[in-house]
């Protein structure tokens, strides 16, 4: 971790995470795609107030995959709602890892982990009162 990310995930805890969750497509996310997609979940999603996200690249390939934090209102949003939300329809294997968090300090410093880095895209965005 470099000092950057390590801020990221300081001030990253500050928030009431609820869950983290990976994505994983099957094609490579541009930084302009990568931001389509968390405004579309958090824009399509009455459940969601915050998304951090990251999007790092894979190690075996030249592929990569997003990373995200959310705060939801709903304790038992579903990896299929929010597959739902994403746009993906059936193709709820998008979301290829779907838990609540169990430490707001722990995800949020393995969702920054790479920020600063080459090829690294995040953003933090909130819903639209």
């Amino acid at each position: 971790m470099t000092k950057i990310s390590n801020e990221y995930g300081q001030w990253l805890s500050e928030f009431n995470w609820s869950h983290i969750v990976t994505i994983r497509l099957h094609y490579k996310l541009t930084e302009l795609q990568s931001y389509n997609l968390g405004q579309r979940i958090i824009n399509c999603s009455k459940n969601i107030s915050r998304l951090f996200y990251s999007v790092e690249k894979d190690r075996q390939d030249n592929m990569n995959h997003m990373h995200l934090i959310i705060e939801s209102m709903n304790p038992k949003l579903t990896r299929k709602q929010l597959a739902n939300d994403a746009g993906f329809g059936n193709y709820v294997n998008a979301v290829s890892y779907f838990q609540k968090a169990d430490s707001k300090r722990a995800v949020s410093n393995y969702c920054s982990k790479y920020v600063g880095k080459p090829e690294v895209y995040h953003d933090y965005l909130e819903a639209k009162k």
